[in-house]
């Protein structure tokens, strides 16, 4: 941030409610009668990096839940934000973004995907909305009866005791809740998610789009392409799951494919190849004989099931295993000998480096006096420069923060909150704390109305802290009681989630792809592969367990669906070699059956491929610029690792 965008967001900030004038089509409640569009707030923290009202605006399109029957009377409002483009001359078609998941939202995080298409913003607007289904696109499917009702043994998993037999009865319970309101959940499904696309941009005002999909939300594309193509102009799906694969039973290929390619890009490297032989299998016989026999170090004993997790997030892309590649081959060597100096220095952050001030020095040869004096100045200066824009930041997120608090809270609901906890903390019996956190919980789903408040504050206060209680309800207006109401929401929101995350993706999976994966297609991929025979079983069990669960659930399969898609649509397949969630192989796969496809993999990359590389950026920037094109791809290469030697030498790409 520099010091003038600094400047415009405090001055931003402290002009008060944001004005939704700057995107008319918003304001004026859509561009499409079919799907309402209304102004909502935007999730918080939506600063440093955006206005609200000016650089972003956030609402809801309101879309029917089965678009084959738009009278049907029952909706669904999507949350979504537009991201306004940085040009002064912007084109005119947008990216829509179509996240991960089945069963997470985008939206709760609007400051990710200001950064992840800082690039391709800079020419057209970027489009986000939580799908049907999801985080705050998902109020039809919120099982508030059941959750309140057990709300004390899932407090008991907050604090880390697992439970499948639980979770079991709470999906049961939920199903037979949403059976009783009359929800037709079974439209929560790709398909409708497709339709739900193209609602969005017709709403919004656009009639040419382009898309780009990551995880999940390749599948969804993929199948918008097939189902909504009108309007789209161009498609980039990265780290694909396309629908005719078998995702759920192929949980482990991901992660396999990624060590195979981690010994492919080794044994290319001759040095390389000479010093670790047979990477692969050595890889997985160390991790099987270390879940037997854990390493002692001098952090404690660190098992297979650390080893595999380390490999496994090199490909989470702001984790701290990022970029640990190089090294993975003689850790693996030195703990088959016992040695842990290598893991050791990861545990410990130590690897993989990042370069410094002090490195940069220290790599500097036959500078004079004057010119070392001068880097040292230029280096400290950076140094400086990174904490105060870190303290610039931080103090503008608290700032909206407190500015977001201030507007919201009337005194009454905010005198009100405070009152009721002091209350609850004063109860001596756990089981009345319990009984209360019950009702209030119940109140999540319930309308907001004074007799709700009248009626809890009743049934569990004595009468000397009911005196002080009811008439705060009392003398609440409209706001008042809405502002309560969206307390309880945000209180409530960790203890729902323990259900409802999971349960979210179970409305996708459970209904539309059990025809396609089973424990039989699970043995059977694992058959093919040839990992730790520990990690197969732990997989094959956590599909088993899911599967069970899915039994639980009337499916609906449809016809077609897992066939592959073929649209003529200029399209740009990508994904990572390390990319621990979908496989890479999935990469040429979905590209051999769509006519107008490029694909590339890039080394050194894991799931999401774009934010982990300039070369990424820029391929895609390039393609939604000119769909038509053949991309350039030789960028890719220059991401290829070397890799250290057992002497502390580097092997090189040839």
């Amino acid at each position: 941030m520099n010091p003038e965008q600094i400047f415009a967001l405090v001055a931003a900030l402290l002009a008060g409610e944001p004005d939704a004038s700057n995107f008319p089509v918003v304001a004026g409640g859509g561009a499409d009668p079919r799907y309402p569009v209304a102004v909502a707030p935007c999730p918080r923290p939506v600063a440093p990096d955006e206005i609200e009202g000016e650089t972003i605006i956030c609402g809801t399109v309101t879309v029917p839940l089965n678009h084959f029957e738009p009278d049907g009377g029952q909706d669904v409002d999507l949350l979504f934000a537009i991201y306004r483009a940085t040009s002064l001359v912007p084109a005119p078609d947008p990216v829509v973004h179509l996240h991960g998941g089945p069963g997470s939202g985008i939206m709760q995080s609007v400051g990710l995907t200001s950064f992840a298409f800082e690039e391709l913003r800079r020419r057209r607007d970027i489009i986000a909305f939580d799908q049907r289904g999801v985080d705050t696109s998902g109020g039809i499917d919120r099982c508030f009866e059941t959750v309140a009702d057990n709300v004390e043994p899932i407090l008991e998993t907050l604090t880390g005791e697992e439970s499948p037999a639980l979770f079991t009865a709470l999906v049961e319970a939920c199903i037979a809740e949403l059976d009783a309101s009359g929800i037709e959940y079974q439209y929560i499904n790709t398909e409708q998610n497709a339709l739900d696309v193209a609602a969005v941009v017709s709403a919004l005002g656009y009639e040419e789009y382009n898309l780009y999909g990551i995880s999940y939300g390749t599948k969804l594309a993929l199948e918008t392409m097939r189902t909504a193509p009108e309007g789209l102009r161009s498609v980039i799906v990265d780290s694909v799951a396309p629908p005719s694969v078998n995702l759920y039973d192929t949980l482990l290929l991901p992660i396999w494919e990624a060590i195979e390619n981690t010994e492919a890009q080794c044994n290319a490297q001759p040095a390389c190849a000479e010093a670790y032989p047979d990477f692969a299998d050595r890889y997985w016989a160390l991790v099987e004989t270390m879940l037997e026999t854990p390493v002692q170090t001098d952090m404690g004993p660190i098992s297979g099931f650390e080893l595999f997790v380390i490999t496994k997030d090199r490909n989470d892309w702001h984790g701290p295993y990022r970029g640990l590649t190089p090294w993975l081959p003689l850790m693996v060597s030195e703990l088959e000998e016992g040695t842990t100096t290598t893991l050791t220095a990861i545990l410990r952050g130590d690897l993989p480096t990042e370069e410094n001030a002090q490195s940069i020095m220290a790599g500097a040869t036959g500078l004079s006096v004057a010119d070392t004096a001068l880097a040292r100045t230029a280096l400290d200066a950076a140094d400086q420069m990174t904490v105060l824009e870190r303290m610039a930041r931080n103090a503008i997120r608290a700032l909206e923060a407190d500015l977001a608090e201030g507007r919201a809270a009337s005194g009454l609901a905010e005198e009100f909150d405070r009152e009721m906890e002091a209350a609850l903390a004063a109860m001596p019996d756990r089981a009345e704390r319990v009984d209360f956190a019950r009702d209030y919980l119940a109140l999540r789903g319930a309308a907001p109305t004074p007799g709700a408040l009248i009626v809890l504050v009743a049934t569990h206060f004595d009468r000397t802290t009911q005196d002080r209680l009811l008439p705060m309800i009392r003398l609440m207006g409209p706001s008042d009681i809405a502002d309560t109401f969206d307390r309880i929401g945000r209180d409530n929101v960790g203890i729902e989630q323990v259900l409802m995350g999971q349960f979210e993706q179970y409305l996708f999976a459970c209904q539309e792809d059990m025809d396609w994966n089973s424990n039989e297609g699970t043995a059977a991929v694992h058959d093919q592969i040839d990992a730790a025979p520990t990690v197969e079983a732990a997989i094959a069990d956590q599909n088993s367990n899911f599967f069970s669960n899915c039994a639980l659930f009337e499916p609906h399969p449809r016809e077609g669906f897992h066939d592959p898609v073929t649209a003529d649509i200029p399209t740009l397949v990508m994904g990572g070699e390390l990319d621990a969630q979908t496989a890479s192989s999935w990469v040429e796969l979905t590209a051999s059956t769509l006519p107008n496809a490029q694909s590339v993999l890039f080394p050194e990359t894991g799931h999401g491929a774009l934010v982990f590389s300039r070369c990424a950026i820029d391929l895609g920037v390039a393609f939604i610029e000119n769909p038509g094109a053949e991309l350039d791809f030789s960028c890719a290469e220059d991401l290829r690792p070397s890799f250290v030697l057992p002497d502390g030498s580097w092997s090189h790409p040839e």
